[in-house]
């Protein structure tokens, strides 16, 4: 349904590859967030991304999505403070926000948006959930920041979810639990060249 045969007027366009940065912040587990990318590691990340790929930023929020828990939850008052589109906004400009780009469309359209984006887009970074998911769908890379879940199973032989997402679509699949190695691999995956390697003792530190 959705392809890249046809995305040659979209790359032609881009004078830099598309690359889809899915996050969240929201309660887990009743222990408050948990799996979302750290707010400094989101800014290392993203001052190694920013020159070389054009960014789609989602961590998207609509009430007329929100389930009962998320409802109580922002009734509340909300998970506190996280900032990171207040610190992409400042610092990082070229950044698109996702919601801003889906204002006004009816939520089937918003689904149909981020799946047209996706299949532009050969490189992601997302989070446990089910963003994870849907970034393993369109091939490329993705890189999967995993600090809890019952995607990854250490104790078993077959691993956890984690272990066929590949499958979807021939995705090459990265988890990493912790920031540091989660900061390295996206690094790793999103080198465009010889020297974006050798640059890479500059960041994640």
């Amino acid at each position: 349904f959705f392809t890249r045969q046809n995305d040659t007027d979209i790359q032609e366009s881009l004078q830099k590859p598309l690359l889809i940065l899915s996050n969240k912040y929201t309660m887990e587990w009743s222990d408050g967030p948990t799996n979302h990318i750290p707010l400094d590691t989101l800014r290392e990340i993203l001052k190694f991304l920013t020159p070389r790929y054009h960014i789609v930023y989602n961590r998207f929020k609509d009430a007329r999505l929100e389930d009962k828990l998320e409802a109580k939850i922002e009734k509340n008052g909300g998970v506190g403070p996280y900032g990171d589109k207040e610190m992409i906004k400042r610092f990082f400009p070229s950044v698109v926000l996702f919601e801003e780009l889906s204002q006004n469309l009816e939520t089937d359209d918003v689904n149909l948006l981020m799946f047209s984006l996706s299949a532009t887009a050969e490189k992601f970074i997302s989070v446990q959930g089910g963003n994870s998911v849907v970034a393993s769908f369109f091939g490329g890379t993705n890189v999967i920041h995993c600090v809890r879940g019952p995607e990854i199973n250490y104790h078993s032989d077959h691993g956890g979810d984690f272990s066929y997402y590949h499958r979807f679509s021939n995705a090459t699949i990265e988890v990493a639990k912790d920031a540091m190695t989660f900061c390295n691999a996206v690094k790793q995956h999103a080198a465009l060249s010889k020297e974006d390697l050798e640059s890479l003792h500059q960041y994640c530190r």
